[in-house]
């Protein structure tokens, strides 16, 4: 019975079925969220199985060591499997693998020695393995490789010397911050069309600036907004008719109208992942400006800089309905606001960024929202909060309480007086 099915999608147990192994002719496999599964059974014989998605099985300790038998497999995803901490030797005869999802994987330590024998890899994802180190040098041997996502890989202190040869498209270091340097060969990826480092020692931050030039990226707008004589108008209408990655806006304080804002359309932009709006230093009251700039909600990052009113438009009190995809938030020169909206409800919030907020003298419970856990959020950084007196990271800010941020690696206090 069992060697005629093709997919099998298996419900919340502890253990597999006795015949699972005699599943010959299963192509596609979903296991997430089975999160009481500590073992697959060894000498796995699934020889036809193309798809494997063991994602948000939290307590699956280790893979058999004749995973690599699984010779079709070309997708394979093990996100959020918190206890992985080694990946058998056997893994690099997946010769066929062509997307692999390690993201979350917080115990894994290192990747195989001849990680570069799965030559069909073509997008690899190892965002927050925070105890990662290192990367094989036989990494840069994987030709076909396309889309690299190292963000929130915090112990990672250098790559590969090689890793130049790579032809890259994608490429993210975002909050590596135990990365000291780049290699000189990045500068040589003429394929690389997006790349990313929202946070960094500023080594590297220089680094990715002076590369992010020499690579001339398509798809990045930076727009400082004008008034536009004659017309009655600013010159942030004209942002409707465009389409890119990432976008800089600043000068938003010679926006006179609203209306502007909202015939800029931000939030039809699908393809925008990344956001930057900022008000000079006569920044003044930009409440409506801000209402009328809804981002699109596939956004990645956010930076919100120089906005001057006391408090927030509906949709950033409201943020994570709005933008649930949002990964990285920064907030920078925000002269009058005292209270901060529920960015701790952002359900994939992994790094947020505080600077020069010089009336917030607490972040509470109203950081938190319901009290729900911030399960993704990795690094906080705050700088300049002349008044910051408190951080809960409990509903009640008592220390006997519940942590509310389990998973956070990074936390940066500067010039915090109080």
């Amino acid at each position: 019975m069992f060697t005629t099915h093709r997919c099998f999608r298996v419900s919340c147990h502890s253990k597999l079925p006795d015949k699972f192994g005699a599943l010959l002719k299963l192509i596609f496999l979903n296991l997430s969220g089975c999160s009481k599964i500590t073992k697959l059974p060894d000498h796995l014989k699934l020889e036809s199985l193309e798809h494997m998605n063991l994602s948000n099985c939290h307590e699956l300790e280790n893979l058999p060591k004749d995973f690599g038998n699984l010779q079709r497999l070309g997708f394979l995803s093990l996100s959020d499997c918190y206890k992985v901490s080694l990946l058998p030797e056997s893994f690099c005869q997946l010769f066929h693998l062509k997307s692999l999802d390690l993201s979350d994987c917080h115990e894994l330590r290192e990747l195989p020695e001849y990680f570069g024998n799965l030559f069909e890899l073509d997008s690899l994802n190892l965002t927050s393995c925070c105890k990662l180190q290192v990367l094989p040098e036989s990494l840069c041997k994987l030709s076909k490789l396309r889309c690299l996502n190292l963000s929130y890989c915090m112990r990672l202190d250098k790559l590969p010397s090689s890793f130049g040869d790579l032809k890259l498209q994608s490429l993210d270091i975002s909050s590596t911050v135990s990365l000291n340097a780049l290699p000189d060969s990045i500068t040589e990826m003429t394929s690389l069309t997006r790349f990313g480092a929202t946070e960094g020692t500023p080594k590297v931050i220089a680094s990715f600036r002076k590369i992010q030039k020499h690579l001339n990226f398509p798809g990045i707008i930076e727009h400082g907004v004008q008034e536009i004589e004659n017309k009655g108008c600013s010159s942030i209408v004209k942002l409707a008719q465009l389409t890119c990655y990432q976008m800089h806006v600043s000068q938003l304080q010679n926006v006179r109208n609203p209306e502007d804002a909202e015939i800029a359309k931000l939030r039809d932009k699908s393809d925008l992942r990344q956001l930057t709006l900022r008000w000079g230093n006569q920044g003044g009251e930009g409440k409506s400006i801000l209402e009328n700039l809804v981002p699109p909600q596939t956004l990645d990052s956010f930076c919100l800089g120089g906005y001057m009113s006391k408090d927030f438009p509906k949709w950033m009190s409201d943020i994570s309905s709005y933008l649930p995809s949002l990964t990285y938030l920064g907030l920078c020169d925000l002269g009058t606001c005292d209270t901060l909206p529920s960015f701790g409800q952002l359900p994939n919030l992994r790094g947020i960024s505080m600077e020069n907020i010089p009336n917030v003298r607490k972040i509470g419970k109203e950081f938190f929202g319901r009290g729900r856990k911030c399960i993704k959020l990795r690094s906080i950084q705050l700088w300049l909060m002349e008044n910051l007196a408190e951080l809960w990271t409990t509903r009640s800010g008592e220390e006997n309480e519940e942590f509310l941020i389990p998973n956070l690696h990074h936390l940066s206090v500067f010039n915090c007086r109080n």
